[in-house]
């Protein structure tokens, strides 16, 4: 049996969107645990999200921008030696 093409395009957009959610709520459990990765997860799962969802998009951009301004502000400076 062969699946029309806008059925299996709405499929794949459930399955993208239902495990960004998951992976996005397991994340959010890994901040609390210790034994999950809860940032990776939150990551992955917002990236997920953000091909369909664009204040997912959003939020990933701005979590992008802090980690990349965090790692530029930890690196010491050439005149601290």
């Amino acid at each position: 049996m062969k699946i029309p093409a806008r059925q299996g395009l709405k499929e794949s957009r459930i399955v993208r969107i239902g495990a960004g959610t998951f992976l996005l709520l397991i994340g959010l459990a890994g901040l609390l645990l210790p034994i999950l990765p809860g940032w990776l997860l939150i990551f992955v799962g917002l990236s997920l999200l953000g091909v369909r969802i664009p204040y997912a998009d959003r939020l990933l951009a701005y979590a992008r921008g802090k980690l990349s301004r965090q790692k530029v502000a930890s690196l010491p400076s050439i005149t601290q030696r």
